[in-house]
């Protein structure tokens, strides 16, 4: 009967001539002795990997890291998920492993690849900026969304009785304000065609989402509140000329402010998509049981149609698996907090 040794040995020289199958053949075989042996977990991984069953790769690597933590188990998941093109959550395996095994310049190499595709990528898709309000109305009625979700917050902490009622002012405002921006698009017809079409715009989503707000007597959500704000001003410095025409007076107060957050619209939009992004682990707890699932949708329909909610995520994401793969960290962690992440994932990619 073959040692655990020889296995292995005869696993890495058919590894090392190509023959990917029977090199997993052995390290099964060993493995079937030496069930937490993190070298024989590794070059299953490798082997797995080389035949391109990523899935499998990952698992092997995955039992490594639960025998214990090593940067060649982290490498191993970095590069399985990197060719199944998920390339946030590699990019955090290769950090862990840059962590555990500093200086290695394969992994340094890797873990900066990484990078760079991952800022082409956000980059290729673009900054998606919400639609403007146009004209005179639209400009008032970024006012109103603004000067309302202001006043929200600030009763939210001083004055909750009063928070109430501007939070409905401020749904029916939004409901008029995304109305407006879906008539411009075509998109209050009466038609089937057209309704079909409403999950893949933002105008007619948010229109949605604040209408049932509204009519559902939902408590005020701090998070969505500064998010609608912020969309509204991003607006409102888009039409500076208009603003000047109807209020001089309001021009000149709000002017420095408006022409700061229209030098930088991009990062305050990726800023008020990262409030959704975090309001959808929070709204459970203040939103009640059907405008949690409204907002689940909701979420999950702009995942698909905007760059800046993919980003939001991504970035949630891997700050929070920098957390979970802190040393102190019990693997267990981390491991559901991904199985969530990839749950949520896939149910984004479903249909409605």
């Amino acid at each position: 009967m073959s040692t655990v040794e020889e296995l292995r040995q005869s696993g890495n020289a058919a590894f090392s001539a190509g023959r990917y199958q029977e090199a997993l053949t052995f390290y099964e075989q060993a493995l079937a002795l030496d069930a937490e042996n993190v070298d024989l977990l590794n070059n299953a991984a490798a082997a797995s990997h080389s035949l391109k069953k990523y899935d499998d790769a990952i698992a092997y690597a995955r039992r490594s890291l639960s025998v214990c933590d090593n940067f060649k188990a982290h490498t191993r998941v970095g590069a399985a998920l990197w060719a199944l093109n998920r390339l946030p959550e590699a990019a955090m395996e290769y950090e862990r492993a840059a962590v555990l095994s500093p200086g290695n310049p394969s992994v340094e190499e890797s873990r900066q690849t990484l990078l760079r595709l991952l800022q082409q990528s956000f980059g290729s898709g673009g900054v998606v900026l919400p639609l403007c309000s146009t004209g005179k109305l639209g400009v008032c009625l970024d006012v109103a969304v603004v000067t309302l979700a202001l006043l929200t917050m600030f009763f939210l902490f001083f004055m909750p009785a009063l928070a109430k009622k501007t939070w409905n002012f401020l749904m029916a405002t939004a409901v008029v304000r995304q109305a407006m921006i879906a008539r411009r698009q075509g998109l209050l017809k009466a038609s089937k065609e057209v309704l079909l079409k409403w999950s893949d715009h933002r105008c007619t989503l948010e229109l949605l989402l604040c209408g049932i707000a509204l009519i559902g007597a939902v408590e005020p959500q701090m998070l969505l509140v500064s998010a609608l704000g912020i969309y509204s001003a991003v607006s409102l410095a888009s039409n500076l000329p208009t603003l000047s025409n109807i209020s001089p007076f309001m021009h000149r107060l709000c002017a420095p402010y408006l022409q700061r957050i229209l030098a930088n619209q991009s990062m305050v939009a990726n800023y008020a998509a990262t409030l959704e992004a975090i309001m959808l682990f929070t709204v459970m707890f203040s939103g009640g049981a059907i405008f949690t699932l409204v907002y689940i949708q909701y979420v999950k329909n702009l995942y698909l149609i905007d760059n800046n909610t993919r980003v939001a995520f991504t970035g949630i994401r891997m700050n929070l698996s920098r957390l979970t793969r802190h040393p102190y960290m019990p693997l267990f962690v981390d491991t559901y907090m991904q199985k969530f992440c990839e749950l949520i994932y896939t149910i984004a990619q479903r249909g409605i």
